[in-house]
């Protein structure tokens, strides 16, 4: 961060930079782990169902499930603003003295 400042980032722009961050990684993560859901469900359907007889349907999500996934990520922008604001308080001095 104190580079980024060293070139003449201000301190909003590695705001936004990491809150941004953070927003990608959660929404990488939620979509991964619906795929993850469906496709080890699609995997597993029939040998569920051969061993134990239990039908499992595969559906679309629901509007709850959407919610939950709405959450996860705003969850993520926000757990994102608590790096970003530490790095908004950071001065360019504090990052670049040398530290013993």
């Amino acid at each position: 961060m104190a580079v980024l400042r060293a070139v003449g980032a201000g301190p909003w722009r590695i705001v936004l930079l990491l809150v941004v961050e953070s927003g990608f990684l959660s929404m990488g993560g939620a979509i991964t782990g619906v795929l993850l859901v469906y496709v080890l469900s699609f995997l597993s359907q029939p040998i569920v169902e051969r061993h134990f007889g239990i039908f499992i349907p595969i559906q679309p999500l629901s509007t709850t499930a959407y919610m939950y996934v709405l959450a996860v990520i705003v969850a993520g922008l926000l757990i994102g603003c608590v790096p970003a604001l530490r790095a908004y308080r950071n001065s360019l001095a504090d990052g670049l003295a040398m530290r013993l």
